[in-house]
C-alpha cells in the first residue's frame, strides 16, 4: 500500500459558469486501464485523465505509468472515487474546493497542465503526505504556477 498524499484543490476568480465549467471538464465516465466504460458507474468522476488524457496509443501499462509520471508527476490517477457532489461551492458559487487522494506526492505537473489551460481561474492545492513528512501548495494565478513551502525534490525510480 503506498503513502497516500491528501490534497485540498481550490478554485476561485472567473465567473460562477466558469468554475462550472472547469468541474465538468474534470469529470469522466469511469474506465478501467484499457479505456473499458465501468457500467456500474452511476455518475461521472473526478480523474486526472479527464483534462490530461493518457494518450490512447499507449497501451502497455509500463508505458502508461511512465506517461503519467511525465505528464502528471505520479505514476497513478487519484485514489478512490470523488463525485460531482463532492465539490464544495462557497454560499456565492465564487470558489469551489475538492479533497482527494494521490500516491506519494501531488500531482504537480498536471496542476501545471491545468492551469495555462484554465488561465482566467486561481487554483490552490494544499498537500500533505504524513510518512514522507511532505506538504505544501501549489498556488497558479494567471496561468502561472508556484510551489510554496514545497518539498518535491522527489525520487520517480521510487514510484
Amino acid at each position: 500500500m503506498s503513502n497516500l498524499c491528501h490534497n485540498l484543490l481550490t478554485v476561485s476568480g472567473g465567473t460562477s459558469e466558469q468554475l462550472k465549467q472547469f468541474v465538468h471538464a474534470t469529470m469522466i465516465v469511469p474506465c478501467d486501464d484499457d479505456n473499458n466504460i465501468s457500467y456500474s458507474a452511476t455518475e461521472p468522476v473526478f480523474t486526472l485523465n479527464a483534462l490530461v488524457p493518457v494518450p490512447s496509443n499507449i497501451t502497455a501499462p509500463d508505458a502508461k505509468s511512465q506517461w503519467k509520471k511525465q505528464n502528471w508527476g505520479i505514476p497513478y490517477d487519484i485514489r478512490g472515487t470523488v463525485k460531482q457532489s463532492d465539490f464544495l461551492w462557497d454560499s456565492s458559487n465564487t470558489s469551489v474546493s475538492l479533497n482527494f487522494d494521490t500516491s506519494y506526492i501531488p500531482p504537480h505537473l498536471w496542476m501545471e497542465k491545468v492551469c495555462k489551460m484554465f488561465p482566467h481561474l486561481d487554483f490552490e492545492l494544499l498537500y500533505s503526505e504524513y510518512y514522507g513528512n511532505l506538504s505544501g501548495s501549489l498556488i497558479c494565478h494567471n496561468g502561472n504556477m508556484t510551489y510554496e513551502n514545497s518539498q518535491l525534490d522527489f525520487d520517480y525510480k521510487l514510484l
